[in-house]
């Protein structure tokens, strides 16, 4: 991938970055919702 501006590659990489931090938010969130879905069977 070729950048004309600096900025370019900047913006490219703080967007990246933002969407690994959104599919890790989300992978933690689905993950959780599981471990609820395991246990509260249990407790109730």
């Amino acid at each position: 991938m070729s950048f004309e501006h600096p900025g370019d590659a900047q913006a490219w990489a703080r967007n990246a970055q933002a969407q690994a931090l959104e599919a890790k938010a989300r992978g933690m969130c689905l993950s959780h919702a599981r471990l609820i879905l395991e246990i509260c069977p249990l407790i109730l």
